[in-house]
């Protein structure tokens, strides 16, 4: 389990589970609302906050802060809490990072000073849960941490409806109502 929660913490790969019940929500974890625009700040500014030019995709910040919602409050319970300033120091591009931004940080740190009988505990905290993720991240599955360090399983089927093709107007029937006859490639 220990490197089960520092994969996942450390790559931030997770999905969706199901669909956000709420509009603009990237997540939902129990009743706290993680919306879809501070994901996407979040992403960008980590992106562009770190010494080594790490990118980092919306998905990794979304299960970045929903486990966020389980490891920093079990970290602080623990004595080995992260604070704002620690998390500031390993985005020394940013002057003014965002909440989500600095929590995605701490929560990377966190797990990592958390040892194996407090992640099994943060496992299980998550499989107890209300947990919720938009489908463009893809499915929350809390048993995905025993097969593949991730509780976020990228979406396989287009969640998406398809729109249909755009199709051209008719051309206009030229004058006196004949249609023209189709004419071969040469």
């Amino acid at each position: 389990m220990g490197a089960t929660v520092l994969g996942a913490a450390a790559l931030l790969g997770i999905s969706g589970c199901g669909t956000a019940a709420q509009a603009g929500a990237a997540a939902v974890v129990n009743d706290h609302v993680i919306s879809d625009q501070a994901v996407q700040k979040a992403a960008a500014e980590l992106s562009q906050g770190t010494q080594d030019g790490q990118s980092f995709s919306p998905s990794e910040v979304v299960t970045g802060l929903v486990i966020g919602q389980f490891a920093l409050p079990e970290a602080a319970k623990l004595g080995k809490g992260v604070s704002a300033d620690m998390a500031k120091s390993y985005l020394p591009k940013l002057t003014d990072p965002s909440p989500e931004a600095l929590d995605y940080v701490r929560t990377v740190v966190a797990i990592r000073n958390l040892d194996a009988n407090a992640q099994r505990s943060l496992v299980q905290q998550m499989k107890d849960a209300s947990i919720s993720v938009n489908p463009r991240y893809g499915t929350f599955d809390p048993g995905a941490f025993d097969s593949n360090g991730s509780p976020l399983v990228p979406e396989s089927r287009n969640w998406l409806k398809p729109t249909a093709n755009p199709t051209t107007a008719p051309a206009p029937a030229p004058e006196g109502g004949a249609t023209p006859a189709p004419t071969t490639a040469p």
